[in-house]
């Protein structure tokens, strides 16, 4: 799946132009390759940027994560459980010091479309949880006292009790890791 073709939908581009989808005859390439022509059944012609349908594309995850249950899940906070927004199943969310992985489709085609970086409604709904609004405060926030924290120090060097773990600062992540690996 093309990276086009997961922010440039119908249902994305009209909620960037505020209009409804069925309003939407046609979406086309532009000269300019960072927009796509989007093509209104009254014959207008409108602009949609890579700016604007990736804010769209983020927000409509992140409002659809609200009403996602989450349920931590395993030693050390790793792995996480996300209801389907059908109801019916679940999906598992697996966190790392650096990214998120999950095993839904959307994820998959963010991977293959965004070049490796990827976070689906189930990702959001686990980083709310976690008080992270987004997957790059997560990667970069080592907030003192939040769960992200507490997590994250879990993740790097396992489930020692807080006052033996080493002092840092943000660019410990690389060393945490792979003592995470070890």
């Amino acid at each position: 799946m093309s990276y086009n073709t997961l922010l440039f939908t119908k249902g994305n581009c009209a909620k960037v132009l505020d209009v409804k989808s069925w309003e939407i005859e046609h979406i086309t390439e532009s000269n300019n390759p960072n927009e796509v022509l989007v093509l209104l059944k009254n014959s207008q012609v409108k602009r949609v940027s890579v700016a604007q349908a990736g804010k769209h594309f983020v927000e409509s995850r992140k409002e659809r994560a609200k009403f996602l249950k989450t349920q931590q899940h395993h030693q050390h906070g790793r792995f996480w459980m996300v209801s389907s927004s059908g109801g019916k199943g679940s999906y598992q969310v697996e966190l790392k010091l650096d990214k998120a992985i999950c095993n839904c489709e959307d994820y998959k085609n963010q991977i293959e479309a965004f070049n490796g970086r990827a976070a689906c409604k189930h990702v959001y709904a686990v980083l709310t949880e976690l008080g992270c609004s987004s997957l790059s405060e997560y990667i970069n926030g080592w907030k003192e006292g939040g769960k992200a924290f507490n997590l994250k120090q879990n993740l790097a060097y396992g489930c020692r009790p807080e006052k033996d773990y080493p002092k840092h600062d943000s660019h410990d992540t690389i060393k945490a890791e792979a003592n995470y690996n070890k």
